[in-house]
């Protein structure tokens, strides 16, 4: 079968539990925005969360076909 998918409406709630995993954080603990559909069609979903006092940035990359692809911390 392999990788399914996301629907854009379900991008948000599959990316903080990306995240989650990725930065050992409970999904409750972060925070995503809507999705952004970029230029060439792939989709993007910007999120935070806070550790040690300190808000961390990250993204969300899905490309055209709704493929989670990678989720990338932005701030340190």
């Amino acid at each position: 079968l392999g990788p399914q998918p996301v629907q854009v409406s379900e991008m948000q709630r599959y990316c903080r539990g990306e995240a989650a995993r990725e930065f050992r954080q409970r999904p409750r603990e972060i925070a995503t925005e809507k999705v952004d559909r970029r230029r060439d069609d792939t989709y993007r979903v910007n999120g935070r969360f806070k550790e040690r006092g300190k808000t961390q940035t990250f993204v969300c990359n899905f490309n055209k076909r709704g493929l989670f692809r990678e989720v990338v911390l932005l701030s340190r």
